[in-house]
């Protein structure tokens, strides 16, 4: 049977999306993207019998995979660092770094379209190769340097790749480095939408949406962002793999919580950085993913997932029709 009305929301969505000259395009497409989720997530209780209007969705998605979230992004291609000859101090090590980046964000141009703007790609699924080169120019510059590939509760898998570096320094210590070149990927606008939780067949909100959320996760997002490193410090090091548990979590996750909306104290992360290190490191193993997506319906479709669109001095929705 033919879905009149959610192919209507699905076709005002469309047209939303292309009128970017909007002053309020990015308010009004996150609207009409949480009105199509919120339609499907009480029309499609299985996978296998709605296929056609699931990949209606995603069509639509996919318009929005070259627009950003409201941060930052772009990179600096920095190029009047100093490769030393020898690392001894912290400025050495940056400038390592910074050098490590350089050249794998002129690769990474190379191979997207031969221009050394980023703003043209978002990076998604090169996260593999890109960590490989970096893994691989450490060995030849003689940096300590791990390749890590992990699922999104940090065990071992494909959901993304990353390295860190260390230093040791002339004055004892050491210094370490996450480089992440391809972590754009994670804020586009695709997949980044909090009505996204639960809709059968769906993986979903991406990682930037949460990191957007609180102003220290904001802080080490656009740092990596803009200069493909950041220092692991135990904060950087618990907000970015913060990142990873969010985007694990599907709408089983939030069911549990029994509430009829979510608002930010709802999207928190129990773990320290110090069980993140572990973990990436194998010496524990922290819950499985609730990614169960593919045949488990959320328990109950009108749980309001983005507080924004939800009034909590009426309890009534905004004018948004969303319901």
């Amino acid at each position: 049977m033919f879905d009149i009305l959610g192919y209507k929301y699905i076709n005002e969505a469309k047209e939303i999306i292309k009128n970017k000259s909007n002053p309020n395009w990015e308010k009004d497409v996150r609207i009409a993207m949480s009105r199509v989720y919120r339609y499907y997530k009480k029309k499609l209780p299985y996978f296998r019998e709605n296929i056609k209007s699931i990949l209606k969705v995603f069509e639509l998605e996919n318009l929005l995979s070259n627009e950003f979230l409201p941060i930052d992004s772009k990179p600096i291609l920095y190029s009047d660092y100093v490769i030393p000859d020898d690392v001894k101090t912290e400025e050495d090590a940056i400038n390592m770094v910074m050098s490590l980046v350089f050249n794998e964000r002129i690769r990474l141009s190379i191979a997207c379209d031969g221009s050394i703007d980023f703003m043209k790609n978002p990076l998604s699924q090169q996260c593999i190769v890109s960590s490989a080169k970096v893994e691989e120019n450490c060995k030849k510059e003689n940096i300590s340097c791990k390749r890590y590939s992990c699922s999104t509760n940090l065990s071992e898998g494909r959901f993304h790749s990353f390295c860190v570096v260390d230093f040791p320094l002339k004055d004892g210590s050491t210094k370490k480095y996450l480089i992440d070149c391809t972590y754009r990927q994670f804020f586009t606008y695709r997949n980044s939408f909090l009505e996204r939780i639960g809709l059968v067949g769906f993986g979903g909100c991406c990682m930037g949406t949460y990191m957007l959320m609180d102003e220290s996760r904001v802080s080490t997002a656009e740092h990596l962002l803009k200069y493909g490193f950041i220092e692991m410090t135990p904060e950087n090091i618990k907000n970015y793999f913060d990142g990873f548990i969010f985007e694990g979590r599907n709408g089983g996750f939030y069911a549990e919580k029994g509430k009829e909306f979510l608002d930010e104290d709802d999207y928190i992360v129990e773990y320290n950085f110090t069980d993140y290190l572990d973990a990436i490191d194998g010496k524990i193993k922290l819950p499985n993913d609730w990614m169960d997506m593919l045949y488990t319906r959320i328990s109950n479709p009108d749980i309001v997932f983005d507080y924004n669109l939800y009034s909590t001095t009426n309890k009534k929705y905004n004018n948004y029709n969303v319901k």
